[in-house]
């Protein structure tokens, strides 16, 4: 059904983002998973709520990197997590009744086709201004 390893071409250059996205594809494996073996309800609930809450400690972490280099297109880039974060958060109502595989296959498309594009994209701008302005960071 669904396929999702780690690519470098997912790599971003900066450690602390690229290890944090990768924490995020593994949750999103386990999902993946777990849909396959049709898991136990609950248990693959529990998994859609953990990658939602490891999403927003990310976009927060990678906000407050933001902040301390001043990031100029960091309105934008907030733009996408909040939209991000409610489409998860609308995600997990829908994937909360008793025929959820349907709903759950496009929740997995839909976080998949987000993670690629939005690290590609948006996490790679952020890490080459930290590399060209040699952005020191504590």
């Amino acid at each position: 059904m669904f396929q999702l390893e780690w690519n470098e071409k997912y790599e971003v250059g900066n450690p602390e983002i690229d290890s944090e996205h990768k924490i995020f594809v593994r949750i999103l494996q386990k999902i993946i998973c777990s849909s396959e073996k049709k898991e136990n309800h609950a248990f693959t609930e529990r998994l859609i709520y953990q990658i939602y809450k490891y999403a927003d400690f990310h976009f927060f972490s990678e906000e407050t990197l933001m902040m301390e280099i001043h990031y100029p297109a960091m309105g934008e880039h907030k733009k996408e997590h909040d939209m991000l974060l409610m489409e998860l958060r609308n995600n997990i109502s829908v994937t909360g009744n008793e025929n959820y595989q349907r709903p759950l296959d496009d929740f997995i498309r839909f976080v998949t086709d987000w993670f690629v594009s939005h690290s590609v994209k948006m996490d790679k701008k952020l890490a080459d201004f930290i590399e060209k302005n040699k952005v020191c960071t504590c």
